[in-house]
């Protein structure tokens, strides 16, 4: 009889995963009828699911990048409107410069230096003033100095920038009930270890039905505890991943 050795505590997560999953597949490809081995097999999957999600979890803010540009778009066509405002302003022409001054204070009663604000702040203080030039005077305002087209396209950006906002935060929510894979990995490593006690147990109760399901899944442990024990000994880890302890 070939016990089933444990497998070493200094296995990474990937590791881990890998043998834990050839171990429920392999005890479920041998069909034993056995309740109990089932469950913790059961028991094992949705562990080895969880990490492998784990494993998966984003490390960084979702959508962080593409958040970043269509915040840069809506800062430049904000900067955009400031620009031509203070241009017509300082043309000083009777068909436009009333107009502009009109824009430009509504402009002021939230702030010329939005980018420097969080990105949520800004968003509140656009939203505000595109709310604001929807009113009559603003709206024709905005006719009079011909901004109507990049009043639209700071619209449609900011409201670019809510879409993926609210996006972001979805996915964000999910994420967070996602347990990282090493908070994770104990509780694989030990119902793995539950596994292998209970089929050396089941190794002497009945040796013609459980030897040859043990004789496999010792072989692949051995095999990488082998291949770990040789990284360890060289001094080198996974590419993702340091090769700390269980």
């Amino acid at each position: 009889m070939r016990k089933i050795p444990y497998l070493v505590k200094s296995a990474t997560v990937a590791e881990i995963t890998d043998v834990s999953g050839v171990v429920a597949s392999a005890i479920g490809e041998a069909a034993l009828g056995d309740t109990h081995l089932n469950t913790r097999v059961q028991d094992l999957n949705q562990l080895n699911t969880d990490m492998l999600r784990g494993m998966a979890k984003g490390r960084t803010k979702e959508l962080s990048a593409p958040l970043n540009t269509a915040d840069s778009l809506r800062d430049n066509l904000f900067r955009a409107l400031i620009h031509f405002l203070k241009a017509l302003i300082y043309w000083n022409k009777p068909e436009t410069a009333p107009a502009a001054e009109l824009l430009m204070a509504e402009i002021n009663k939230q702030g010329t230096g939005l980018s420097k604000l969080s990105q949520e702040k800004e968003s509140a203080h656009i939203d505000a003033l595109l709310q604001a030039f929807q009113s009559p005077a603003l709206a024709q305002a905005l006719v009079t100095t011909n901004l109507v087209s990049l009043n639209n396209d700071l619209s449609q950006a900011q409201q670019g920038y809510k879409n993926l906002y609210k996006e972001s935060a979805a996915l964000e929510s999910q994420k967070g009930e996602i347990a990282a894979a090493s908070a994770i990995r104990n509780h694989v490593h030990e119902n793995l270890r539950k596994v292998i006690d209970y089929l050396n147990v089941m190794q002497e109760v009945d040796a013609a039905t459980y030897n040859p399901l043990a004789l496999h899944l010792a072989e692949v442990i051995e095999g990488l505890n082998e291949k770990i024990r040789a990284r360890l000994s060289s001094g080198t880890a996974e590419p993702d991943e340091p090769a700390e302890p269980v």
